[in-house]
């Protein structure tokens, strides 16, 4: 199952929309050298620093290009994981591009539309299946070896923001969604098994599943339109 036309569509429509709802080029406000005027956020999410299993330090940026419109992406490290325990070291990335819709002009609410790719690499030393032939291996040979982990995803999330400095600048966000993963996962030229019973299926080489993002962050504008 591929996860890329769906994005593209979903992506491609919103864009359509935000297309529609361009005011008429007499306005003033919206002349093409204003373009870069508009307002430019960034943002932290601390959720990332708690993943149950990828532990990573996320930052983004967000640019309102029209008064209900913003586009932008977060991205994160991943430094840390329990994913598999037997691995000491692990490196890795998170990429969240997404376009929002402000159902009103303060940048209350709004609706947005997310794709989400992880890379992870764990770092393991132990058995590893070797010649593998219709999913056996024809022997094991005691190596280290990176085991890949990719998601491919996309969210539809919806959520809103609190002040917390006088003039708005400094926000807290909060966000719910649902949406659909794809992960890719295994040993480059080679079989590695690890069977759990706590959640059935997690290790499997290809594996699908609705995801529920639920969160907050923190918002400060460093420039605003004028």
């Amino acid at each position: 199952m591929s996860l890329k036309k769906p994005l593209l569509t979903l992506v491609g429509a919103m864009l359509c929309l935000a297309a529609l709802s361009q005011p008429a080029p007499s306005d003033s406000a919206y002349k093409p050298g204003h373009f870069f005027n508009r307002t430019i956020t960034l943002r932290f999410n601390p959720f990332g620093l708690a993943d149950p299993y990828d532990e990573n330090i996320s930052f983004g940026a967000e640019h309102v290009f029209r008064p209900q419109w913003s586009a932008g992406s977060d991205v994160a490290y991943v430094f840390n994981s329990v994913y598999l325990e037997e691995s000491k070291i692990v490196h890795g990335f998170i990429v969240r591009p997404f376009i929002r819709y402000y159902f009103r002009q303060g940048r209350r609410s709004f609706l947005e539309a997310e794709g989400h790719f992880k890379y992870a690499a764990y770092q393991i030393t132990d058995w590893l299946g070797r010649d593998v032939v219709n999913g056996v291996p024809s022997y094991e040979e005691f190596a280290s070896f990176n085991f890949i982990k990719k998601v491919y995803g996309i969210n539809i999330k919806t959520g809103g923001n609190l002040k917390l400095s006088r003039d708005g600048r400094f926000r807290l966000e909060g966000y719910v969604g649902v949406g659909v993963r794809l992960k890719n996962q295994g040993v480059k030229n080679g079989l590695y098994n690890r069977q759990v019973d706590v959640i059935p299926n997690i290790y499997n080489p290809v594996t699908t599943t609705v995801s529920i993002p639920l969160g907050v962050r923190f918002l400060y504008d460093i420039k605003r339109a004028h």
